[in-house]
């Protein structure tokens, strides 16, 4: 069933394989060490082939590095510190700015809603009251006369219908 050349194919794939893995393996290690600053002088090249010095020193290669990953934003150059600062305030002033007018918004709006309409409806209750009041009062003067006329009457009236009244009331009570 196993055929000889397919024997044969199956080394030679795995030959290649392992070759393409050890010059994989060698790329890698000399981009790490590129990135860490520790190439050295005469190293070998990708091709294989070694030089005397290398291309760009390790500190030049480092700044090439920093410089693209920070110095530059969507191909524009990252603005300075003291640029940074001046947009900061600048941003700052205007939410400032926008929050007052939110607050100021916020107060009219409670005024409005709230407050005005609350202090409004107390008014006319404050009148109904006093109205209320006033009618309570005026009942509670029309008693107290009432009462006062009474008294008079009974003081017109001779002491011999008052005790007749009290006998009488009072034989109607102990009976």
């Amino acid at each position: 069933m196993n055929k000889p050349g397919n024997l044969g194919k199956l080394g030679d794939l795995g030959d290649k394989a392992s070759s393409v893995i050890g010059k994989e393996a060698k790329s890698v290690a000399k981009a790490v060490r590129s990135q860490i600053s520790v190439s050295e002088v005469g190293a070998e090249n990708s091709d294989g082939q070694t030089s005397g010095q290398s291309a760009n020193p390790p500190q030049e290669q480092n700044q090439a590095f920093v410089k693209e990953m920070y110095g530059i934003q969507g191909g524009k150059e990252v603005p300075s510190k003291e640029q940074a600062e001046a947009q900061n305030k600048a941003s700052k002033t205007e939410d400032e700015q926008k929050l007052q007018e939110i607050r100021a918004l916020a107060r009219k709006l409670h005024k409005e809603t709230y407050y005005d309409p609350l202090i409004e409806k107390s008014k006319p209750q404050k009148d109904e009251e006093r109205s209320q009041e006033r009618v309570e009062r005026q009942e509670k003067e029309e008693e107290k006369e009432d009462w006062l006329k009474k008294q008079k009457e009974d003081k017109k009236a001779p002491v011999s219908v008052h005790r007749a009244q009290r006998t009488t009331e009072m034989g109607k009570t102990s009976g």
